[in-house]
């Protein structure tokens, strides 16, 4: 921004001035757009020396054109006079030899005056060079920075984005009821699907971890009711709500079981309570969960191995296989 401002900040020639100097931070900077000043100062000097030159050597030069001027009208007098013999002859060459002296000394001046114009020209095209050399200097300078301010950028943006992915949010409002010991060890490792905090939640929407087995996945769907029931020693009977999926883990967990591995899918299910069973309910209670996923009458069960049975006897295997004639 400062080199900008100095860029922007020229004089009405266009040369960079050294307003906002001061202020810049870059010492090495400031020092070259200092020395570029100094070079270009002592150019502006130099051409103001030619001027004031040339200024009096046009001076000179309309002095001696006006001498020039009244010589000659002296010869054109003297010119019939001589032929007549009224004046002597050496009177008039003597005007004539001051007629080409003077005649010399302003083909001089005049060449004087071209070769300082020529002079003033080299002055300012030097000038405009160190002017464009020094703001060529400072452009790259802002493009270089504009370079590393982008790699910095990108490289917060990174770090923003790590420390965000660090961050653990709780899905619901409440007070932790539980800690991890792991997660507040030095060094502790969480296990995959360990869980870090035990929430006791301050909203009347609760949330319950349930399990299902593989076979049954492909019959539950997020958003789907459940009817949900709460088990407590409390309560003197089975507390039920109604409840929905509210997420479905993306892939099964194992569980060891009395030696057993077994598979299950994890099952979010969300469900809302009043103000009386937020005082009993209590992470980690068990819960038993049953989904519809369908309606079978009761002679559809009996009549089912029958009506396979049947099925198969009265169908047989059809060959499929072409029969190649001799």
């Amino acid at each position: 921004n400062e080199i900008s401002f100095i860029l922007d900040k020229e004089n009405e020639s266009g040369l960079i001035t050294l307003d906002g100097t001061r202020s810049l931070s870059n010492k090495e900077v400031k020092a070259n757009i200092e020395l570029v000043h100094s070079q270009i100062r002592a150019k502006e000097l130099k051409k103001t020396s030619l001027d004031s030159e040339i200024s009096g050597l046009q001076e000179k030069l309309s002095s001696k054109e006006k001498e020039l001027a009244l010589l000659a009208e002296e010869i054109n007098i003297l010119s019939p006079l001589v032929k007549k013999g009224i004046s002597p002859y050496t009177n008039f060459l003597n005007k004539k030899q001051a007629y080409i002296k003077v005649k010399s000394e302003i083909n001089d001046i005049e060449s004087s005056i071209t070769l300082k114009k020529d002079d003033i020209e080299l002055v300012v095209n030097d000038i405009e060079a160190l002017n464009n050399e020094l703001r060529l200097s400072l452009s790259k300078i802002i493009s270089k920075n504009l370079q590393e301010l982008e790699v910095v950028n990108s490289t917060l943006k990174v770090i923003e984005k790590q420390i965000n992915e660090e961050d653990i949010y709780s899905p619901v409002d409440g007070v932790i009821y539980k800690i991890n010991k792991s997660a507040t060890t030095h060094g502790g490792v969480i296990q995959a699907a360990d869980l870090l905090f035990e929430i006791k939640p301050k909203v009347r929407t609760m949330l319950a971890d349930v399990k299902i087995l593989p076979k049954y996945r492909d019959q539950i769907y997020v958003d789907e009711a459940v009817k949900l029931d709460v088990q407590s020693i409390i309560q003197p009977k089975i507390k039920s709500y109604n409840a929905t999926i509210d997420n479905i883990s993306p892939d099964s967990y194992e569980e060891n079981t009395g030696g057993t591995i077994q598979r299950y899918y994890k099952v979010i299910i969300a469900f809302d309570v009043n103000e009386d069973d937020l005082r009993w309910l209590k992470p980690g209670m068990t819960v038993d969960a049953s989904v519809i996923t369908g309606k079978h009458s009761i002679m559809e069960y009996l009549l089912s191995p029958l009506m396979k049975g049947v099925d198969k006897a009265f169908s047989e295997p059809v060959n499929t296989k072409r029969l190649d004639t001799p």
